[in-house]
């Protein structure tokens, strides 16, 4: 019995020290002054280097002023960065030269799979490319055909730019205009897709329902992501469904599209009253204004000729 009572009052001797350590320690933390720390965050891994050729892209790009992550991209794109690449057609290396365009840039014969010949003669190419297209004035525009005539050739892109200028387009803007003549003339006996036009389009409420049961799961993200991503989709997904599908008929809406502003509600309103229109899409004020007061008088404007709840369609 004495053993014992030895052994508890030696743990509670210990007990009673550890908790009065620990107290007088507590006591001269709370007298010390807080010192905040900086909050640091781990800082992301950067990688400086995209390829084993960057300092070719560098040197190479500043001759022509690009910037050199193109010059790197064209190369990733035509061989990624491999240089022993011969493609079905007959080009080779990095930058993926034709033999008669290499020889044309100065590559020596034999020469086409060494990196620096390779992205100097394409350097040369892009410059002559730069040339042929001086009289696109938007230089963005213009390193748009510059690289399409470097994969595609720039025949194709001349007779697409013909084409363009013949049914009256724009044959220096590339993007849904260029790009789509570019795509009939290389593939004239195939779908290339839906072109999609900033026009009023007629949706059957039925569409919206066939496309949901047929996908639900992406249709449920693209709602409730918060922020859009790349796997999202919009209400064109419903319009091409509609049209594969024969859900439509042709024809010409007359619509009107105008910003509201104090000096022009007044017009707006006497055309929605009126109904001189098919269609009217109005966009937001483009000076400053009393919106709530511009908002009012085209509800009752719409109220006056829609009096009654749209059902939007019966099926």
């Amino acid at each position: 019995m004495t053993r014992n009572n030895h052994l508890i009052g030696f743990v509670a001797t210990i007990v009673f020290l550890f908790f009065a350590g620990w107290f007088n320690y507590r006591n001269y933390l709370l007298k010390q002054p807080i010192q905040e720390e900086p909050a640091t965050l781990p800082q992301p891994e950067v990688c400086n280097t995209i390829s084993p050729y960057d300092h070719l892209f560098k040197q190479y790009a500043d001759s022509i002023k690009w910037d050199w992550q193109l010059l790197a991209a064209i190369a990733y794109k035509e061989s990624k960065f491999d240089t022993s690449v011969v493609s079905w057609a007959g080009a080779k290396g990095l930058m993926q030269l034709m033999p008669r365009t290499a020889r044309a840039m100065g590559v020596p014969e034999g020469m086409e799979q060494n990196a620096e010949e390779s992205i100097k003669g394409a350097v040369r190419y892009l410059t002559e490319l730069e040339r042929s297209f001086r009289r696109i004035p938007d230089p963005d525009e213009r390193k748009n055909f510059i690289l399409a005539s470097y994969n595609a050739g720039i025949g194709h892109i001349l007779d697409a730019m013909a084409l363009a200028d013949k049914y009256g387009h724009d044959k220096y803007r590339w993007k849904d205009n260029l790009r789509t003549f570019m795509l009939n003339h290389l593939f004239p006996d195939r779908f290339t897709g839906f072109q999609n036009l900033h026009a009023p389009a007629a949706y059957r409420k039925q569409t919206f329902e066939e496309v949901w049961a047929a996908e639900p799961d992406l249709l449920r993200s693209t709602c409730t992501d918060r922020f859009r991503t790349a796997a999202n989709v919009n209400q064109w997904v419903c319009l091409w469904w509609q049209i594969a599908g024969g859900g439509f008929v042709p024809g010409i809406v007359d619509n009107l599209v105008d910003s509201v502003t104090a000096s022009k509600v007044e017009l707006l309103c006497e055309v929605i009253e009126g109904q001189k229109h098919d269609m009217i899409c109005l966009n937001d004020p483009d000076e400053a204004s009393d919106v709530t007061a511009l908002a009012e008088r085209l509800r009752a404007a719409f109220e006056a000729i829609l009096p009654e709840k749209s059902q939007f369609e019966l099926v």
